[in-house]
Parts: structure tokens; C-alpha cells; sequence
């Protein structure tokens, strides 16, 4: 399992003494928190504390970055090379995001194929010169994940520096604000490439960072 918290800062106490008092949530089946506001971390380890669980050590330190809805929708997209087509990953793609993506763990990959499969999920592919058989195959890829932030944007190796990861995230962007969410995601603190991205593509930053926690339960 994994969770997702959400408490504004005056309504704080109320939601971590109802949190606590309630048997609703499995607390020792949830393997990790997702995009947890810097203010909330410490609310987080005293309801962990009371339910019998702890965080790691290593929590995931990452700036948050959103865009409007309307801003989203009117996006513009690129223009693609005549050999590039984009559209909509399935349940064939998920072995190559798993292959591809570096934070993937064998646990996670449920949650993946849910992401794929409730989306929306964007690919950009390729297709070959006949002399290597003309075959299509996916060469990057990027979804909106569990927690409704856009994520595992990920360029097979193969295919790197040459636009396509831009190309799917200018994709979801749009597909996202037409759909009427909010397009948003993160970037690790350090992760130079990725906050230069969403600079580039126009997002707005947090002033705050959110971290991806993982827990365990108790020794």
C-alpha cells in the first residue's frame, strides 16, 4: 500500500488526533508516503509512532512543481520528426517502463500497471528505417502516477538526447489540463536536468519541498 497525505495547516491537530483514533487504515501495509509537504513530516512520524510503524532513514527530498489547469490545456505542443508518432501506452509497454525507470522496485510494479492502465499514460515512438526491419518500438515514455503528479518520465538509452522525452511531457501536460487536472509533479532536489525542465516547460515551484518517505513497521 501506499499513502498520500493531505492536512492544511490550521486543521493540522484535528486530522492527526482523528487519524489516530481511527482503524480505517492498515498502517503495516503501507510500504511508503508519497510527495509529503516539509511542515507535515513531523505530524507524520507521531501518527507512525502511535500506529506502531517508523520512517527510514533515507526520506526522498524532491521540489514540487504545478501548472493551471487552463495553462495546461492551451499548451502547445512540438513539432514531431516524421518517423515519431505519439500515443497511449498499454499493458504491452509496462516491462519496458519497469526496465527503464530508476527508481523501480518489484514491489511497485502493480502500481505501475495501474498507471499505465488508468492513465493517462503517453509513449513516444519510433519507428525504424526498413533497413532494420521498419518495426515501431517505444523510445520514452512518461504517465500521470498514483498520486495524480506526473512521473516516470524516462527516455530508453537507445534514444536519449534526442528530444522525445520533451516531446511526452509537453504530451501529458496537455492531456492533463484538458482533462480538467492540474498538471504537476517533482524533481529531486539535486536532479539538475529534471528542474531545468520544468523551468523550461513554464511550471511553477513550491517554496517548500515535499519528500517521498518510506516505512516500516516497528522493530
Amino acid at each position: 500500500m501506499y499513502g498520500v497525505i493531505y492536512a492544511t495547516a490550521e486543521k493540522e491537530e484535528s486530522f492527526k488526533e482523528a487519524v489516530k483514533s481511527s482503524d480505517s487504515i492498515e498502517w503495516k501495509r503501507i510500504k511508503r508516503f508519497l510527495a509529503v509537504l516539509e511542515r507535515n513530516i513531523p505530524m507524520l512520524e507521531q501518527i507512525l509512532e502511535h500506529k506502531g510503524c517508523k520512517i527510514l532513514a533515507d526520506l526522498h527530498e524532491c521540489y514540487l512543481h504545478y501548472m493551471s489547469v487552463e495553462k495546461g490545456a492551451e499548451f502547445t505542443l512540438p513539432d514531431l520528426p516524421k518517423n515519431v508518432r505519439v500515443g497511449p501506452l498499454d499493458e504491452r509497454h509496462l516491462q519496458t517502463v519497469c526496465d527503464n525507470w530508476s527508481h523501480y522496485d518489484l514491489e511497485y510494479r502493480p502500481v505501475v500497471a495501474n498507471d499505465i492502465k488508468f492513465g493517462p499514460a503517453v509513449g513516444v515512438f519510433v519507428k525504424n528505417d526498413i533497413a532494420t526491419g521498419g518495426e515501431e518500438e517505444l523510445a520514452s515514455m512518461v504517465m500521470r502516477t498514483e498520486y495524480g503528479g506526473i512521473g516516470v518520465l524516462q527516455t530508453v538509452p537507445a534514444h536519449r538526447m534526442k528530444g522525445y522525452a520533451k516531446i511526452a511531457f509537453a504530451h501529458i501536460i496537455k492531456q492533463l489540463g484538458q482533462k480538467g487536472f492540474m498538471p504537476f509533479g517533482t524533481a529531486l532536489t539535486w536532479n539538475e536536468s529534471s528542474l531545468r525542465l520544468f523551468d523550461k516547460f513554464g511550471f511553477d515551484k513550491l517554496v517548500v519541498t515535499v519528500s517521498f518517505i518510506l516505512i516500516a513497521v516497528k522493530d
